[in-house]
């Protein structure tokens, strides 16, 4: 099938759970629900209640918030959408495309308090004077 970029959930389902080494029937029993339900949601058939994404995202050891957010709105204007490949989801691109930022973030975090407060402070004045702008 083809990828589909708005319905990031599916395809980022079934890597963390094979990640973990876990089937479906795995996370299924972990659910309380049948192991064909939860494949639905790996075929994007359905989406798990909030409580299910967030112990999904404990069971699985990520964050399945933000994803369950895109599939809940992608959902609503498309009762059968269609199922993504890993590969080329925008989600996980996003991700990837953020690492100089994570990089910059890492950065910030190594220096100390001093510096830190140092650099908050020039932030915070070079935003004062931009929104003057």
């Amino acid at each position: 099938m083809k990828p589909h970029s708005s319905n990031p959930l599916p395809a980022l389902l079934r890597y963390f759970r094979q990640k973990a080494g876990l089937t479906q029937q795995d996370v299924a029993a972990a659910l309380s629900i049948s192991r064909s339900g939860y494949a639905n949601y790996e075929e994007g058939r359905n989406i798990p209640n909030i409580e299910q994404a967030i112990k999904l995202s404990e069971l699985l050891n990520h964050d399945f918030l933000y994803a369950y957010t895109l599939s809940s709105r992608y959902m609503q204007g498309h009762p059968k959408p269609l199922q993504i490949v890993m590969e080329d989801n925008s989600y996980m691109t996003a991700i990837e495309s953020n690492q100089s930022t994570a990089d910059m973030l890492g950065n910030y975090r190594s220096l100390s308090d001093s510096d830190r407060q140092l650099i908050d402070t020039f932030v915070a004045n070079l935003a004062s004077k931009n929104s003057r702008l």
